[in-house]
């Protein structure tokens, strides 16, 4: 995603969507069925934010034994 539509995102939309997952999530976590849905709409708030994918790349090295 380029970056001008990023910051496009954020000034028309990011920044007033990100409190509102906020919210939303505090108050799924009120019931137990709601918890886990509350920790993936925690985990998609800095999407939400600047459509920045998260980048999480894991490396495993083994030196034998």
């Amino acid at each position: 995603m380029p970056l001008i539509a990023r910051v496009m995102w954020y000034l028309f939309i990011g920044w007033w969507l990100a409190p509102l997952m906020l919210v939303a999530g505090y108050l799924l976590m009120v019931t137990l069925i709601g918890i886990p849905v509350a920790f993936a709409l925690f985990n998609k708030i800095p999407r939400a934010l600047t459509l920045r994918p998260r980048s999480q790349h894991f490396r495993i090295a083994w030196n034998g034994a």
